[in-house]
């Protein structure tokens, strides 16, 4: 599967993640962003976390305050075909990095900012 790149996101920790032009990728995910909670986020099987423009827009038409970055996805996709994305995948971004899903992210209160309810 190949994704189209709509936003490369990062932060010093927390949310949202801002916009970045371009962004180097190792093992551990962009290599400018940091997580605070090491427990729960950051290891090589977390490493980057999508999301979906179209399901943001979808969202944000229904009232919700959401926007690239806000629930903290390194990469905001477009045009990816997400009945596809199951864990053990492998997707290509761009022209150069390829990755594995490991897991779908569970919400947790830190991106509560993101909904209206």
């Amino acid at each position: 599967m190949t994704a189209s790149i709509h936003q490369i996101n990062a932060s010093r920790g927390g949310v949202p993640k801002r916009p970045l032009p371009q962004a180097e990728v190792n093992d551990r995910g962009i290599s400018v962003d940091d997580q605070r909670d090491k427990m729960h986020h950051g290891s090589p099987d977390q490493a980057l976390c999508l999301y979906a423009l179209e399901l943001i827009e979808e969202l944000q038409q229904a009232g919700h305050p959401i926007f690239p970055g806000s629930t903290g996805e390194n990469i905001t996709t477009s045009g990816l075909d997400w009945r596809k994305v199951r864990p053990g995948a492998f997707l290509k971004l761009g022209a150069d990095v390829v990755i594995e899903l490991t897991e779908y992210a569970t919400p947790c209160m830190t991106i509560s900012g993101s909904f209206a309810d």
